[in-house]
Formats: C-alpha cells, structure tokens, sequence
C-alpha cells in the first residue's frame, strides 16, 4: 500500500535526507511507523450506569455490549474516551460497576480517559482513576498529563491532556454541581487551558468536555462566552467534542467542528444509541458511527472533517 503523501510526510523525509531527524519531536520519531490507518480512537458517552434495580437494566448490559464492541474491532482503538455522565447519580457503587465495566478493555492494555458530567461525582470518580488505565504503558507515542491537584481557592477540576504525534487531546472537566443539569468550567480550568494551550501550538487540539459549549439555560456551559475568547484566539484548536443531549450531530462554529456524540442508555427523539470510531489523519478526523443496535440502517455511517 501507498503511504499517503502528506505536507508531514514530506518534512519527514526532508529531514531524514539530510541528517536533520533531530528537528523531528520524540512524538514525531515514536510514530515514525503508525499509518493513518492504524490511528484509531473511540469515543462513547451518556452511560448512566447504576444498579441493576434503580435503572433500567439494558443501560448495563448495553454499555458491556459496546465495550465487547470495541475489542471485537479488527483495529482496536489506542485509547477510549467517555464523554460524561458515565454514572446515573455520583454514587460510590455505580462507579464500581463503570470499572467491572471497563475491565476489559484496561486488561486488553487499552486506557480509559473521562470528562465528568452532571452525573459524576469528582470525589468518587478520583478513587477509582487510576484503576482505568493499564499498570504499564502500551503505546510510547502517547504522552499523558494528568492534573487533579486543587488550585489555589481550593477548586478541584479533573483534567487530562494526551499528547500524540498528530494531535493533543484536551480532556475538561464542565461538571458545576453533581445531578446539576447546568455546566461550568471555571476561571482555573479556563486559564489553565489556555496556557497549555499556548504551550502546545504544533499540533491540533482536540477538546472534548460533558457540556455543549453555549450558554442554553439549565443545559449548556454558564461559562460559554470567555471560552469561546480563549478558544478564537488560537487557531490551532480545531474541535470540541461533548455529550450531555443524547444526539449524534456535528456542525462547525467558525473554524471549530462541533461533534456532539450519542448516549449508550436513551437517545433523544430523532437521534440513535450508539457509539464512535474516530481515525485521526493529518488534515482532520473520520468518525464512524457504532449503533447499540447492529441492525440499524445508520451502523457503520462515516462523518469525514476536515480541519480547517
């Protein structure tokens, strides 16, 4: 197979030619070898998992049957994202069967990242973290940060950056109050992402959070307008991704894709259960859409963006 030619390809292959790999970044070097089609990522949220007897019990086993889903898959994603709401109410029970849920895929070697919801309780959910990434690490071309330290006034927000040759993941934290319909992000969380932001202008940046970014009454981020200053004026954030209305739909705010990912336990009228593939290229991503019901008209439908 061809391997496609690329503006990175291209300095790549400059460089090698004339002795310079050193201008290459240790991420850039890790990946020499790691195609477009190899490049692979899934993307699920709205679980609400919960007893068996306080929710419906096809949350549970829906959520199992997506995991199953993702191991079954002939490329198996590097990493998973959940995108909020992961459990029904917060509790310490319903966060121990999200584990007994995602067990399989840690064991497979395959790291789990969260961004809380509504529904999460941050307490909680930092006592089982670490239990959602593998004991070693299986990819060296990933690079993850992770900060949970309170700032200074005392708030404490759950946030990850994972880095990769092609783009850096942004993982915020919207959660304000727990079982709290409205989102935050905060002026902590909001100059923090801007400064590793600016740390990080090589590459494109993928940010992903629980909350649509806009300012919709008892539903969206309170905090839309400052972050949507931070993020035009920096032109290398190219998507925000985000759960929380329970529909697959994409659309573009400026420069910026809005991807709003669909929920594995009820969907909006309209819309469908499901899960996402996404391969991540140079210039953009392609999203392939998992239905919870194989037989749906929609599996395997592909979203193609491309950054602009």
């Amino acid at each position: 197979m061809l391997t496609p030619f690329t503006r990175r390809s291209l300095l790549k292959n400059t460089a090698s030619l004339f002795g310079a790999t050193t201008l290459l970044k240790p991420l850039d070097l890790l990946a020499a070898n790691r195609t477009e089609l190899d490049d692979v990522w899934a993307f699920a949220s709205d679980m609400h998992l919960s007893h068996w007897t306080t929710q419906p019990p096809e949350y549970n086993t829906r959520f199992q049957s997506v995991v199953a889903a993702m191991l079954a898959e002939p490329v198996k994603p590097r990493r998973v994202f959940l995108l909020g709401d992961t459990v029904a109410s917060g509790k310490p029970e319903q966060y121990r069967r999200l584990v007994e849920s995602l067990h399989p895929l840690v064991d497979a070697g395959i790291g789990i990242h969260v961004s809380l919801g509504d529904h999460d309780h941050r307490g909680h959910f930092q006592a089982i973290r670490r239990q959602l990434l593998p004991p070693e690490k299986k990819d060296e071309s990933i690079s993850h940060i992770a900060r949970t330290e309170p700032w200074l006034d005392g708030e404490v927000k759950h946030l990850e950056i994972i880095e990769t040759p092609r783009a850096n993941f942004f993982v915020l934290d919207s959660l304000d109050k727990v079982n709290h319909e409205e989102g935050r992000f905060g002026k902590n969380q909001l100059d923090w992402l801007a400064a590793e932001l600016d740390q990080r202008k090589d590459r494109p940046a993928i940010l992903m959070a629980h909350h649509p970014a806009v300012d919709v009454r008892n539903s969206g981020l309170s905090d839309s307008i400052p972050f949507w200053e931070l993020v035009g004026t920096r032109p290398h954030v190219k998507a925000y991704f985000f759960g929380h209305t329970h529909f697959w739909i994409n659309y573009r705010l400026g420069r910026v894709h809005q991807v709003n990912f669909p929920a594995t336990s009820r969907c909006a009228t309209l819309t469908v259960l499901g899960w996402v593939l996404m391969t991540l290229s140079d210039d953009g991503v392609s999203l392939t859409l998992k239905t919870c019901n194989p037989d749906d008209r929609r599996n395997g439908r592909k979203t193609h963006l491309r950054w602009v």
